[in-house]
């Protein structure tokens, strides 16, 4: 299923959106927050372009956890993009991802100029990858429970108890005396003398 990924700013807003498969997050485009329209509705046509079927928008919340203006912002961002596309719509924590763009690209050794036409789809693209990656490791635990809990039950399932099956077991026949198998003393597998 392909995502979305929102950054949300006041100047500008950053878009990524996944491959087909959910794993791979990469940066769409960077659309302007005030002056040319609602950018609402600008997300939800490249949310219905990219065939999309759920939006993660980041929540910038303060170091300590706790929710400022620019959160209020965008859950508020977040109900619009969700009335216009009527698509789910996960609100994903977004603390430093700004700061992890600006590294990356400073890294990549480009100008500050160049850096701003792309640091919020990059922003973006860090969001989206990290609730991508989550949502991975989430269904990795799942599996590996739902493994050990079959391991488990076809563990006890073939358990030997004692039932009534017991007594259909083929009987074995004991050497007698000269070496030759007889019915006298005869047992089944497991050591029991067959009930006549």
């Amino acid at each position: 299923m392909r995502r979305l990924g929102v950054d949300p700013g006041d100047a500008r807003v950053g878009l990524a959106v996944s491959d087909d498969e959910g794993a791979l997050a990469t940066p769409l485009c960077t659309i302007a927050a005030r002056g040319e329209g609602d950018p609402a509705k600008r997300i939800a046509a490249e949310a219905l372009r990219e065939d999309c079927k759920e939006i993660v928008v980041g929540l910038p919340r303060n170091l300590d956890g706790s929710e400022g203006g620019a959160a209020r912002k965008a859950r508020l961002l977040a109900g619009r993009i969700h009335t216009a596309t009527g698509l789910r719509v996960v609100l994903w924590d977004e603390r430093l991802t700004t700061a992890e763009a600006h590294r990356a690209l400073g890294a990549a050794e480009m100008s500050e100029r160049d850096q701003r036409k792309v640091i919020d789809q990059v922003a973006a693209t860090i969001l989206l990858q990290s609730y991508l990656d989550a949502r991975a490791a989430r269904k990795r635990e799942s599996l590996e429970k739902t493994r050990d809990k079959s391991a488990d039950a076809s563990q006890t399932e073939s358990e030997w108890s004692p039932t009534s099956e017991d007594a259909a077991v083929p009987s074995v026949p004991e050497r007698d005396a000269s070496g030759r198998r007889g019915a006298r003393g005869a047992r089944d597998v497991r050591g029991r003398r067959p009930q006549r």
